[in-house]
């Protein structure tokens, strides 16, 4: 009896961690959220691609994921990057920019914000703490979190400052579409 609790406990723990997993590959594709209560959508599509990374940080080639999205609200279209996906660009050209960096069990995320810039006209870049997670295999489903780094930083100029926080949804679960 202690040997049938253990290996039933062994299978659970096992497809626990399995399910935490998350790939590139499985995230490749258009996810989308929808929001009846505040009338928010966000739709992104994502391609795999590769990153050149620079002699300084140990150089060679990273896999990642890039993407562009569009945010509506009230059906108001507020932000529609998508058209980035038909151009040939450097991975960090993207407005959504994602990597998985060792046996974590999340994805790096790195998006622009297009409604918030600085006094250059340069978008809002956020980055790490984002992140996404596998919420769901069936169907299939990951949730995004956009956490804006707002640390101090020191700027040689005030057109440099970015207004603090994000206007998009900080916090989303998105079902795959296609």
């Amino acid at each position: 009896m202690k040997r049938l609790l253990s290996i039933i406990l062994i299978i659970f723990c096992c497809e626990t961690l399995y399910s935490q997993q998350i790939t590139l590959d499985f995230c490749v594709g258009t996810w989308e959220y929808k929001n009846p209560a505040t009338g928010e959508e966000f739709m992104m599509t994502l391609k795999r691609s590769t990153y050149n990374v620079p002699k300084g940080f140990g150089g060679g080639i990273k896999d990642c994921l890039v993407g562009g999205y569009i945010h509506t609200k009230n059906g108001i279209v507020l932000i529609n990057c998508m058209d980035q996906l038909n151009e040939n660009k450097k991975a960090t050209d993207y407005s959504i920019l994602i990597f998985h960096f060792g046996a974590k069990d999340y994805l790096d995320l790195t998006v622009e914000d297009f409604n918030i810039k600085n006094g250059y006209n340069i978008p809002k870049v956020i980055g790490m703490p984002s992140k996404i997670t596998l919420y769901s295999t069936s169907p299939r489903q990951i949730k995004m979190e956009i956490i804006p780094d707002e640390q101090e930083k020191v700027y040689l100029d005030n057109r440099e400052v970015f207004a603090r926080g994000t206007t998009l949804p900080r916090e989303m679960i998105l079902t795959k579409v296609e």
